[in-house]
């Protein structure tokens, strides 16, 4: 074994400090590494209604500001659509549910391991990132997205 000497030293630490920032350029933040929704690219369909966007960033400060280009679209639920978005704040996530006719919605934004949103005439809507366990009591919409049945 050849003893390590500064010229190897040096060698080393810039070869992992080149992998490290090539694993921080590539792929999802990963902060959102559990939400795969947010690696595909968006379509018109993500798009949340622009007034309930308007409305969130009117009532959220600094950081709880929802990004809007990272809203998904991650299904229905009766007459219920649900969207999952990105905050400024990094590793944070809203859920949005709002009826087909969007005069009822509602939106909750945390951490990003899990949280729920209820709106009396919506129901009771809970988002978890891939390492939490889906409750008993729900049914899954997606894959990070449930709703409470039970």
């Amino acid at each position: 074994m050849r003893p390590l000497t500064r010229r190897t030293l040096t060698a080393t630490t810039g070869t992992l400090v080149a992998a490290l920032a090539l694993a921080a350029c590539t792929g999802v933040s990963s902060a959102y590494r559990d939400y795969p929704i947010f690696e595909r690219e968006a379509t018109a369909a993500d798009q949340p209604p622009q007034d309930i966007l308007d409305q969130m960033n009117e009532v959220s400060t600094g950081d709880g500001r929802p990004e809007v280009e990272s809203a998904r679209l991650v299904g229905t639920y009766e007459d219920v659509s649900l969207w999952l978005v990105k905050t400024v704040a990094a590793g944070n996530v809203c859920l949005i549910a709002a009826s087909s006719g969007e005069e009822d919605w509602v939106a909750g934004c945390g951490a990003p391991h899990n949280g729920e949103v209820m709106g009396a005439d919506l129901g009771t809507f809970g988002w978890h990132s891939d390492d939490v366990e889906v409750p008993s009591t729900a049914t899954p919409i997606s894959e990070n997205v449930y709703v409470y049945t039970g």
